[in-house]
């Protein structure tokens, strides 16, 4: 986990299902998302048994909703300081699909929905997940 440019990075798993392998992408902490969403990337590199789950209008400051859609998918993060072990969260999200263009420097956005089920400790140019 790094803190570069302002931006907290972390190594982030993505899996369709609990049984899946699952795969890492770099995820950016966004503590002012309210949910947690993938790029287009994410979506090709990981097979998902299903079609969308819902369409959701998604907006930034300063910018007009896009009809976006949103997958059922695990997340993981890696807990605690040098743990070095990207660990999976019990628990299923409705992810949306960041709209194009892609992110240059990350792929999975971690939002609210996600980032609550964890203590996030936050200093200086470091970051530490604890699980709550």
């Amino acid at each position: 986990m790094a803190v570069q440019n302002w931006q907290v990075l972390t190594e982030t798993l993505v899996a369709a299902t609990p049984e899946a392998q699952g795969r890492r992408f770099l995820g950016l902490v966004d503590t002012g998302s309210q949910r947690s969403a993938v790029s287009e990337r994410v979506i090709n590199a990981v097979e998902f048994p299903g079609n969308p789950v819902e369409y959701l209008d998604v907006g930034g400051i300063g910018s007009s909703a896009q009809s976006t859609p949103a997958f059922w998918l695990w997340l993981g993060i890696e807990l605690g300081p040098g743990h070095g072990q990207v660990v999976p969260h019990e628990r299923q999200l409705s992810v949306w699909q960041l709209p194009p263009p892609a992110p240059p420097n990350f792929d999975v956005l971690l939002g609210m929905d996600f980032l609550g089920l964890f203590e996030l400790v936050l200093n200086d140019r470091t970051c530490m997940f604890t699980q709550n």
